[in-house]
């Protein structure tokens, strides 16, 4: 007879955690908090901004191998991933540097510690309001990392959004969108990365976290022309992601990768820049050019690099 393994209390908490954003998902959609702003993939934002206006400002910071972009929109603010356990003094420095003492949304795509591993410390710092998350595998769940991240969301008393697609929400002068994932059960944890789109003024990013060439495939079945202005390279330029139908899709005007100098995983892979160059030669890379920001007005934006 087969032993049945116990039941630890890290799984106690996980279950506690996912009956709240069950509750909490429930709560809102019956509330009609679940905005659904219905406006295309490839249009503008419907927020009025005054002449110069900076309608947001988006940092892609450069965390080594591992992903983090912090968006400013009219003094409100949202991460997106955090990198490993030891960005999160990084991170807290560039809050200290623009001015951030809280954030209104904190997006984690998914549960593997080069895109959550700092996020733990970063809850325990600065007062959040919202917090996005998909659901893990439960491999990915039971990690110590993810534990830690569990602990720190249960003290914050922010509220928790399971990811759904065709979530909206508006941060300051930018429309918000998530586009998958959509099977949060998948054993991949990659596949299960939030998707998000975000619209200020006229440029808009795409933010695929660690999504690979099977959701790709899902993203565009679903969306067709996807249009992003900025395109956050997906799984930091591995040859995993950045399927020839996506980048058709999404059409990028300028192209991120997230990406440790020197990494052992070959990050990004030749094949992945040959793809990225169908579409632009304006390729920035964290391990080559540092954070990189984007400030966007009604009709353009500009590019700052660190390096």
């Amino acid at each position: 007879m087969k032993k049945r393994k116990p039941v630890t209390k890290q799984k106690i908490i996980y279950s506690v955690i996912a009956l709240i954003i069950a509750i909490i998902t429930f709560v809102f959609e019956e509330s009609g908090i679940w905005n659904k702003i219905d406006t295309a993939l490839t249009g503008t934002t419907h927020i009025e901004l005054e002449d110069g206006e900076t309608a947001a400002e988006v940092h892609f910071i450069d965390v080594g191998q591992g992903d983090c972009a912090l968006i400013v929109s009219r003094n409100e603010t949202i991460l997106i991933d955090s990198g490993e356990a030891e960005s999160a003094q990084i991170i807290l420095d560039k809050f200290t540097e623009i001015g951030i003492d809280e954030l209104n949304y904190v997006v984690v795509t998914h549960s593997h510690s080069d895109h959550m591993g700092a996020m733990a410390e970063i809850l325990d710092n600065i007062p959040t309001q919202k917090i996005i998350i998909s659901q893990p595998t439960d491999d990915a769940a039971e990690t110590s990392i993810y534990q830690e991240f569990l602990d720190s969301v249960e003290n914050s008393n922010a509220k928790v959004i399971l990811a759904e697609p065709d979530y909206s929400f508006i941060l300051g002068a930018t429309e918000c969108r998530i586009l998958s994932p959509f099977n949060v059960s998948s054993s991949e944890e990659n596949n299960n990365s939030v998707v998000m789109h975000v619209t200020a003024g006229k440029t808009s990013f795409l933010f695929t976290g660690d999504a690979e060439k099977a959701v790709e495939t899902e993203i565009v079945n679903k969306y067709g022309k996807i249009d992003a202005t900025i395109l956050k390279v997906g799984h930091h330029g591995s040859s995993t992601s950045s399927s020839a139908g996506f980048l058709e899709a999404v059409s990028p005007e300028v192209a991120v990768i997230p990406v440790g100098k020197g990494n052992k995983y070959g990050h990004p892979t030749d094949k992945t820049i040959s793809n990225l160059k169908k579409y632009t030669d304006t390729i920035y890379r964290t391990d080559k050019h540092g954070t990189i920001t984007f400030t966007c007005t009604q009709d353009d934006y500009t590019v700052r690099t660190e390096k």
